[in-house]
């Protein structure tokens, strides 16, 4: 029992005690057996089993129903992508059913539709820096308006039942976690990067305050920084080894994955995996509402922030265990 999740246990208890409710039921309708000597035997309480009784007379709740059929629904559209929080935007969104996080993660849990998303461990490898510039980000990722900060990296994807792979290189807004612009290729090289960067100023002319990336070749060229100092661009670069340093872009680019592989598990070639990344991308952007934007997606966000001098501001919520890590860093230092 104790491989299973808690909500799964409680689950197994409940099918075993209502078993032996159904016991009890029988013997008493066809042998006529007393109830409180049954209950005696099998270590039940009286009043739970007749609670149990006059809610079976009753029948199912039709408002719980309909809430099971919802739930399953959404489920089996979007292939077990959302979790009980998004789940629980979603009823609210598309069918303006307002139901607790919990009471929809029991849901779930009991009828095996929990997320499949997994978060992925990674392996990074340290690169020798040429041109750098300091961490300037410093793993500051609140921003108060679009276009104030943005972060890049590539991030390899191997596509499935072939031995190729594509690189994917993104930039991403810190204000609302929009994809500035994005470029695929079958080789990780410095067009990449320059096709990406071109792309996101042709659509903000404007460009953005802070640019910050890792110390990638792409990134400490002589020639793009240049690129981005003609820009009035402040460049900033993750120390090496550091990739807590992109934080959010490396978080960006794992949801992403995993988004990729679960709606698209048919992939088997350049094309459709390409296909599928921008399709992933447009899904990620107008139909995955996030927590700390309080269930808004992030094009939802962007489009808002647009059309007002003063755009709303979305504070991140300290995270308490990564806190304390650092605090135990600090400590050991010292």
């Amino acid at each position: 029992m104790e491989r299973y999740s808690r909500v799964k246990r409680n689950q197994i208890m409940q099918e075993w005690k209502e078993h032996d409710y159904k016991l009890i039921e029988q013997y008493h309708v066809q042998k006529n057996w007393p109830i409180r000597e049954m209950c005696q035997i099998l270590s039940i309480s009286r009043a739970a089993y007749y609670k149990w009784l006059h809610r079976k007379e009753k029948g199912p709740n039709p408002d719980e129903i309909e809430l099971i059929e919802k739930i399953q629904e959404l489920a089996k559209k979007k292939k077990r992508l959302y979790g009980c929080r998004k789940m629980s935007r979603k009823l609210k969104d598309i069918y303006g059913i307002e139901v607790g996080v919990k009471k929809v993660y029991r849901i779930m849990a009991r009828l095996n539709l929990l997320s499949v998303y997994r978060p992925k461990k990674h392996t990074w490898i340290k690169s020798n820096p040429g041109q750098t510039a300091e961490n300037i980000l410093n793993r500051d990722f609140e921003s108060t308006a679009p276009n104030q900060k943005w972060v890049t990296d590539i991030t390899e994807i191997k596509v499935p039942k072939t031995n190729q792979k594509l690189y994917l290189s993104s930039i991403l807004d810190l204000y609302d976690r929009s994809v500035i612009s994005w470029k695929v290729s079958t080789k990780n090289n410095s067009v990449l990067v320059d096709e990406t960067l071109r792309e996101a100023l042709e659509k903000n002319p404007g460009g953005c305050q802070l640019f910050h990336s890792d110390r990638g070749f792409q990134y400490t060229r002589p020639v793009f920084c240049h690129w981005l100092e003609e820009m009035g661009i402040q460049q900033s670069m993750s120390r090496v080894g550091r990739c807590i340093d992109n934080a959010s872009m490396e978080g960006f680019q794992g949801i992403v994955k995993d988004i990729l592989f679960i709606l698209h598990p048919e992939i088997n070639s350049i094309e459709s995996c390409i296909q599928a990344v921008s399709e992933t991308i447009e899904f990620y952007m107008n139909e995955y509402p996030q927590e700390r934007f309080h269930g808004k997606t992030p094009a939802v966000v962007r489009a808002e922030a647009f059309k007002t001098d003063h755009p709303a501001e979305y504070p991140i919520q300290p995270n308490l265990r990564i806190q304390k890590f650092w605090k135990k860093i600090e400590q050991k230092n010292w």
